[in-house]
């Protein structure tokens, strides 16, 4: 079974350059699959596996935010990439 990675910026009016933040991306059962700090605007989550999931952003001058965000299996041993950018308001 291949394991896919979700990279992307955050991005906020305050923080042209990318808005410092942390990912945590959730299963649909409830389990935390992994979390990564956004740097310089950027995040990359890697090792997911297939299926639907939640990601939740959260940075200190902002509302928590919740994305659904669609990983697909992939049929070789390569890792599948989701491209995911998130705008924060207040």
């Amino acid at each position: 079974m291949s394991r896919a990675r979700v990279t992307g910026r955050v991005e906020c009016a305050e923080h042209p350059a990318g808005c410092p933040a942390w990912i945590t991306v959730i299963s649909a059962r409830g389990k935390r699959l992994a979390k990564a700090a956004v740097n310089q605007g950027s995040y990359t989550v890697e090792g997911l596996p297939a299926g639907t999931h939640t990601l939740v952003i959260s940075a200190s001058q902002h509302t928590p935010r919740a994305e659904l965000i669609s990983v697909e299996d992939t049929l070789d041993d390569t890792s599948g990439v989701v491209q995911h950018d998130i705008r924060l308001s207040h």
